[in-house]
């Protein structure tokens, strides 16, 4: 799975900064089913943003387990 987006003007992390801001955010992953009921999955995200405002937009690893019934 895949996801790009961007954002422009005031947002959360633009009043952080104290700024308008735009940037760019994406992310790329792999989900695996387990079982019928069970997916692991792994993301890596990103954004265009420097420098990372606050750690909201440092990059990172997601792992994520879903269950569906």
């Amino acid at each position: 799975n895949a996801h790009v987006g961007y954002s422009d003007g005031n947002s959360f992390l633009s009043t952080l900064q104290g700024t308008d801001s735009n940037y760019v955010d994406w992310s790329l992953g792999v989900d695996y089913a387990i079982t019928e009921n069970l997916t692991l999955g792994v993301s890596y995200t990103d954004t265009d943003d420097s420098p990372p405002q606050k750690d909201f937009t440092d990059s990172a690893f997601i792992f994520t387990l879903g269950v569906s019934f």
